[in-house]
């Protein structure tokens, strides 16, 4: 807040087959503490899998983050 950045970080990361994400990663960073700001909270994230047949299965997703003042 002190810097006044505000702007959007672009990661990607997998849905693994139990909800959890991994691997997430910055495609377009914003700024270094931002970035880890958002990989972290993205980690903490859970999802009801992807499911093909029936089956829970592995998905890429795309997270577009917001840092907006007030």
């Amino acid at each position: 807040m002190e810097a006044k950045i505000e702007g959007q970080v672009e990661l990607d990361a997998i849905v693994e087959r139990d909800g959890s994400v991994t691997g997430v990663r910055i495609i377009k960073p914003l700024d270094k503490g931002l970035d880890q700001h958002a990989i972290y909270a993205v980690s903490q994230w859970r999802f009801a899998p992807a499911t093909l047949n029936g089956q829970p299965v592995r998905l890429r997703i795309d997270v577009f983050m917001d840092f907006t003042l007030r």
